[in-house]
């Protein structure tokens, strides 16, 4: 099969690999679109902690089952559209067996510990497979997993009907972040220092901060009567987000940390216990959230905001360098999409 292979940090060869060998309870996926994550481009550049090469990268996909060996998820049919979690977890450690299979001690992702979607053909654990309508756009169904780690996010959040709540980064995730929180009901404010992706969160209807113009702390005060946002989702691994986020939280208000800093960050203790704040890490999301995620899709609910946030520009397989570099120099663009078997 034809696939995109990093040899090592920065250095992409398109090349013809092994077709992938399913073993019991696994399936084998024609990939259709694939989307370029931040970890990818960290992948590329060298930059991810635990990567492992040579390795096809990419986790983000959608495809048609073309074969499993064991018994299929009830529902699901050679020639569906699927979508799967992208990653493996041993079922058997402490976080496996109480449902929180994304921080398995024994974590593996695709495309960073395992050969992913940057690929013709790949392979997933039936247990993570899920089908998707066949009139679709599969290009909003690529967007699964992205919006999986939105919805878990939320979900972790437990945001009320009228919660106030900040975006601190108008990046991909946090662009997502926002759509969900929206609807579930939040009033959204998106912090953010560029002038593009602020331009475009008001286009969505969002609320817009520039941090380094006003200062979050203040800004804060003109929310829930100056009491500040029920809710800050931090998704840009900013030192200076990550210290501002708890000053604009409102006492006993939450900071959902995402974004993943690159060094050990500041944070105001003082904020935190004075105001018993709640401070909560995510890492990826669970499988009920990505459930929970292909059932929006399916509604078509979320689709006019996806599509906002899709790229216009679409990449051929071939051509998968070129679209590592075009998300690493130009930001104003939110999801790549590679075209693969479409």
């Amino acid at each position: 099969m034809k696939s995109a292979l990093f040899i090592e940090p920065n250095n992409v060869q398109f090349t013809q690999q092994e077709m992938p060998v399913l073993e019991s309870n696994e399936a084998l996926i024609k990939v259709k679109y694939a989307g370029i994550c931040g970890s990818d481009i960290h992948v590329y550049q060298g930059h991810h902690a635990t990567a492992t090469y040579p390795r096809i990268p990419g986790h983000e996909f959608v495809g048609e089952l073309i074969d499993f060996q064991g018994k299929m998820k009830n529902g699901i049919e050679i020639g569906d559209a699927v979508v799967a979690q992208p990653f493996f977890s041993c079922g058997n450690c402490p976080s496996c067996i109480t449902g929180y299979d994304n921080v398995c001690e024994e974590l593996k992702i695709l495309g960073i510990h395992v050969e992913g979607t940057f690929a013709e053909y790949v392979k997933v654990p039936i247990k993570k497979l899920y089908k998707v309508r066949k009139d679709m756009d599969m290009r909003l169904a690529a967007m699964a997993e992205p919006l999986a780690v939105a919805v878990h996010d939320v979900m972790t959040a437990k945001l009320e009907i009228g919660d106030k709540v900040l975006v601190s980064g108008g990046g991909p995730i946090g662009m997502l972040i926002a759509v969900v929180a929206k609807h579930a009901g939040a009033e959204v404010t998106i912090s953010e220092v560029s002038d593009y992706r602020l331009n475009y969160a008001k286009n969505m209807g969002f609320n817009i901060v520039n941090p380094i113009k006003d200062s979050l702390k203040e800004y804060a005060k003109t929310i829930n009567d100056g009491t500040g946002f029920d809710t800050v989702f931090e998704t840009s691994g900013v030192a200076s987000s990550i210290l501002a986020s708890t000053a604009a939280v409102k006492i006993r208000g939450k900071v959902i940390i995402i974004g993943i800093a690159k060094e050990n960050c500041p944070f105001s203790t003082n904020d935190v216990y004075s105001k018993e704040l709640q401070i909560l890490g995510v890492r990826v999301h669970s499988q009920y959230a990505f459930a929970r995620a292909v059932s929006l899709l399916d509604a078509g609910v979320l689709d006019e905001d996806l599509y906002q946030i899709l790229d216009d520009k679409i990449y051929p397989l071939e051509e998968v360098e070129a679209a590592l570099k075009y998300c690493i120099e130009d930001i104003n663009h939110f999801k790549t999409l590679i075209s693969i078997n479409s």
